[in-house]
């Protein structure tokens, strides 16, 4: 027997540690800095280790037999007893294979070997008990901090409509602040809410990302405790409770911190928040009881094991839906997951179906965060069936508000706005307050009037209004308004659409040709889906649209080499149903870069980034990995057209055409302008004019409401980066540049007093997104990575739909100009470090410095269209680091 002493004490000490222990002194010549000190103290403690006479231990020395067949004699005597266990049954199985190498040893001490099985089955029917639960878990913990100042000249601090300052935004206490929309005409106005097309200038975000950048300190903490169970060998169960708190600042914790659970996060609230502080508590996860702490159960799940079929109640995190279909509840919050998930059940299962394939199948229903008066709610399922080569799924779903939040009464109409970032209140705050009013221009994310047939004082028409439950237009609006939500008044605001419902179906698939042993592969896939939705269940307008995709590619190399190209379809009305994210979202919302695919403050059931609504081309890939996967170059392009242009499909001239509309109420004969509900375009907005924008806007079309233009806006993309990983230092290089360009063109570049001239700013779309990003990664240690890098984002370029520019245009005689020119700058620092196998910590500190090449000069006229607050400049520097503990 050649092992050490103190070796096998340690390893007795394992197959010990169950077993209770008393104190005892340590042996004189183990040291206190020996790391089998502990085994051999708790042994001794146990009975079953004895020293020498002397009192020494003699630990380094190799042990005999008899030795081992001492403790190990011992230790079964320990398990004799009635209440001995042991922690695992590979323990015990340790235990089995010692007492049968030293048989003949522990028969000289009178211990029967043959009596260890009865001892070892009666300890290993306890163990199996034992094991029957099982908990896991972790502790995760963020700290994120910022601070950033204003470097521009100009500001408003005074209060003041002087020489020099600026009407609508307070720079000095804008920058940095999460200030709530204000209804009284008070400044500031937050940094994070500010738009281009409704403020004239960039947000306070990082540009990479759209998140909000806020001054001050945030700390949050989630702890997971999960619990399974082993009912039978057929059945196994679980449960899962979440533990979230928020400590600090409630816009950094939401959107810097730690992703908290679907119950305690502001983003999937239905507290109907209306743009003042009034609403944040409202609703099981409102967000506004901030510092806070919450437990919940978050999930309960059942499985059974012969059919692999799962029942989740609760959260859930996947789906095997189809993207094109459902995608999931898109998370605003830094550090993931992409999706939140649903809160609901989802059961799932497999068949399979011996060589021929697996058959997989889902039910789901889930509670969607939708920030409105109503409850929305999800009901889908799938079914895929997965072959050698290839899959086919199918996917369907139906989503609608199906009953009021308060849950008293009959449905009421209208009591969904569809107003996303909290600037668009700012926007249309005209009637009072220094440095805030824009008049009546204001571009509302969703241009939609109600069409022929369902207007006010047409047959059959019930224009009740909002809060009622008889108004049967598509859009019941406010009062007798047939516009989405009218122009030039705040209250025009308050009802527009809902309750919402849409039923959506779709069907995927793909399969892969094999060549030459796994060396040369062909692919092909296919995603086809089809969605009709009611903006208002009591009418009976209906819109339905279509979205499709279909890709080829082609493996090289052995896989290292890989290229595809797709063509893509998506309708402007596909998809269009309209939800809110909830709490804290809807007052200082992401800005959507870097690709602008979806509307500020809303998020849509699919994916928009790789669907994206109202486009249709052609799309190419390329990867190709190298020395032996170390290396990797990547390249991307695409060029995607509007299938519909931004021309307005209803425009019914009224009596006195544009000016009669404004303020006034009536029947067809006051003038409708816009598109029927359902068209969806984020980026390219409807062409200017006064019915839509309000009454200080540019006007595109003629009297008779004819259009001067008509053009199809543009979006190119396309990217080129690479990475490498040396083995010896451990160095991974990683640089990437990509470009977003979105064009429409204008040919109202002219005209008398500058009246075309201002039409065509508003017309006229060219906005260039450049990044360039570069990180380095230095693995120091097994425990410890370094990393550091820069971002570097330009936003420039003409974007102008509600006329903030127009007396420039008019005053330069062009529309052909930059109302953006931004660059930021934002090199960053951080490390990783191992503590130990479960336990992790991370440092990051990231530096933004953002300055402005623009300079046109402010008009000085509160309301007038064309005031503008250029340029914008401001720095600062935020700091985050994490801690997270598993088990």
């Amino acid at each position: 027997m050649k092992k050490r002493v103190l070796t096998f004490a340690a390893a007795a000490w394992m197959l010990s540690s169950a077993m209770p222990a008393m104190a005892a002194p340590l042996f004189p010549d183990v040291r206190d800095d020996h790391w089998a000190k502990d085994a051999v103290a708790k042994l001794a403690a146990q009975g079953l280790l004895e020293g020498y006479p002397d009192g020494t231990f003699k630990g380094d020395r190799a042990a005999t037999r008899w030795e081992v067949a001492m403790i190990v004699a011992r230790l079964l005597a320990k398990m004799e007893q009635a209440n001995a266990t042991f922690a695992t049954k590979a323990e015990l199985d340790e235990v089995r294979k010692l007492a049968n190498a030293l048989k003949e040893e522990l028969d000289a001490l009178g211990v029967r070997v043959t009596n260890l099985e009865e001892n070892v089955s009666r300890l290993d029917k306890r163990v199996s008990e034992l094991e029957r639960i099982t908990f896991y878990g972790y502790v995760d913990t963020r700290m994120s901090g910022g601070a950033f100042t204003n470097n521009a000249n100009l500001n408003n601090s005074g209060g003041g409509l002087g020489a020099g300052t600026v009407p609508i935004a307070n720079y000095s206490d804008s920058v940095g602040s999460a200030v709530l929309p204000s209804f009284t005409g008070g400044n500031p106005v937050g940094g994070g809410q500010l738009t281009p097309w409704n403020n004239g200038v960039l947000p306070v975000a990082d540009f990479t990302n759209g998140r909000p950048l806020i001054n001050g300190v945030g700390f949050t903490a989630r702890a997971v405790l999960g619990l399974r169970v082993r009912v039978s060998d057929d059945i196994d169960a679980g449960a899962e409770f979440s533990a979230f708190t928020s400590q600090g600042n409630q816009f950094i914790d939401a959107y810097w911190g730690v992703t908290a659970p679907w119950q305690s996060n502001t983003f999937t609230s239905n507290s109907n928040l209306t743009g003042t502080t009034a609403g944040l508590s409202a609703g099981l996860n409102g967000g506004g009881n901030s510092p806070y702490s919450r437990m919940t159960l978050d999930s309960f799940w059942v499985v059974h094991n012969p059919s692999s079929t799962k029942a989740i109640l609760g959260a859930f995190q996947e789906t095997n839906m189809d993207s094109l279909v459902y995608a999931g509840q898109y998370n605003p919050g830094a550090y993931g997951p992409r999706y939140l998930g649903g809160f609901g059940f989802d059961i799932n299962g497999k068949v399979e179906l011996g060589d021929t394939g697996i058959f997989r199948w889902e039910a789901l229903g889930t509670r969607l965060g939708d920030n409105n008066a109503y409850d929305t709610y999800l009901v889908g399922g799938d079914l895929e069936f997965e072959f050698e080569g290839g899959n086919i799924r199918g996917s369907i779903a139906k989503v609608g508000q199906e009953v009021d939040q308060s849950g008293l009464g009959a449905r009421t109409v209208g009591n969904s706005t569809g107003i996303g970032n909290g600037s668009f209140f700012n926007g249309l705050n005209s009637w009072g307050g220094v440095g805030t009013g824009f008049g009546a221009n204001t571009v509302a994310p969703l241009q939609w009037v109600n069409p022929g047939g369902y207007l006010v004082g047409q047959p059959g028409v019930i224009p009740t209004g909002a809060g009622t439950t008889t108004d049967n237009r598509p859009i019941p609006g406010q009062g007798l308004s047939n516009a989405y939500g009218g122009v030039g008044a705040f209250n025009s605001t308050a009802g527009s659409i809902g309750p919402q419902t849409q039923f959506m179906y779709g069907a995927n698939g793909g399969y892969k040709f094999d060549f030459g042993d796994g060396d040369f592969q062909v692919y092909v896939n296919g995603n086809y889906a089809h969605t009709d939705y009611r903006p208002n269940q009591n009418s009976n307008y209906e819109v339905g649209g279509n979205a499709y995709k279909g890709e080829i590619g082609i493996n090289l190399l052995d896989g290292d080499l890989d290229i595809s190209g797709q063509y893509l379809h998506v309708d402007s009305t596909y998809d269009p149903y309209i939800l809110r994210i909830g709490g804290l979202g809807q007052l200082v919302s992401p800005f959507p870069v870097p690709n602008f695919s979806y509307y500020q403050g809303l998020y849509s059931l699919h994916d928009v980034n790789a669907f994206p609504q109202n486009r249709e081309g052609f799309r190419g890939n390329l990867q190709f990995r190298f020395d032996e996967r170390r290396g990797l170059l990547w390249g991307k392009v695409s060029y995607l057209e509007q299938v519909d242009t931004s021309l307005y499909d209803v425009r019914i001239p009224g009596a006195g055409a544009f000016g009669s509309t404004v303020g006034g109420f009536g029947g067809v004969s006051t003038g409708v302008m816009g598109f029927s509900p359902g068209f969806m375009d984020p980026v390219f907005r409807g062409y200017a004019s006064p019915l839509v924008y309000g009454g200080t806007s540019a006007n595109a079309f003629t009297a008779g409401l004819a259009p001067l233009e008509d053009r199809n806006g543009s979006h190119w993309n396309w990217g080129v980066g690479g990475s490498y990983k040396f083995d010896d230092p451990g160095i991974k290089i990683d640089v990437g540049y990509e470009r977003n360009e979105f064009f429409r063109d204008t040919s109202l570049a002219g005209g008398p007093g500058g009246v075309f001239t201002a039409a065509g700013s508003q017309n006229y779309v060219d906005v260039q997104l450049q990044t360039i990003h570069g990180a380095i990664n230095f693995e120091v240690s097994d425990k410890w990575t370094l990393r550091g890098g820069m971002d570097y984002t330009l936003i420039d370029g003409h974007y102008d739909p509600a006329g903030r520019y127009n007396q420039f245009a008019a005053a330069v005689g062009t529309p052909f100009f930059n109302t953006m020119d931004s660059e930021q700058f934002s090199p960053f620092v951080g490390f990783d470090y191992d503590v130990s196998t479960n336990t992790s910590w991370s440092v990051d500190a990231r530096y933004y410095s953002t300055q402005s090449n623009l300079n046109i000069p402010t008009t000085g006229v509160v309301g007038a269209a064309g005031s503008t607050n250029n340029p914008f400049e401001w720095n600062g520097w935020q700091l985050s680091t994490q801690f997270k503990v598993k088990f």
